[in-house]
């Protein structure tokens, strides 16, 4: 096994926060419309999160400077 146990439920960690906090910032601004429904459904924010970690790029990127700040964040 390449890492330890704790690094790994680490990021799987990160990669659920993130994901719900993408999902959150999202939905918290249902009145803006300029995000696609990418980062409104739960299971689209995980699959870019994965697609991230894979090294493969995201679906779409954030246009609102919230997620795009926090989508930054995590890319480094």
């Amino acid at each position: 096994m390449t890492y330890q146990q704790p690094v790994w439920l680490t990021m799987a960690t990160i990669l659920v926060l993130t994901a719900i906090l993408w999902c959150d910032l999202r939905n918290w601004q249902h009145s803006s419309l300029m995000d696609s429904r990418t980062f409104q459904i739960l299971s689209y924010c995980l699959y870019n999160g994965w697609a991230l970690y894979m090294g493969i790029a995201a679906t779409n990127k954030p246009n609102t400077w919230k997620i795009r700040s926090l989508f930054l964040l995590y890319v480094c």
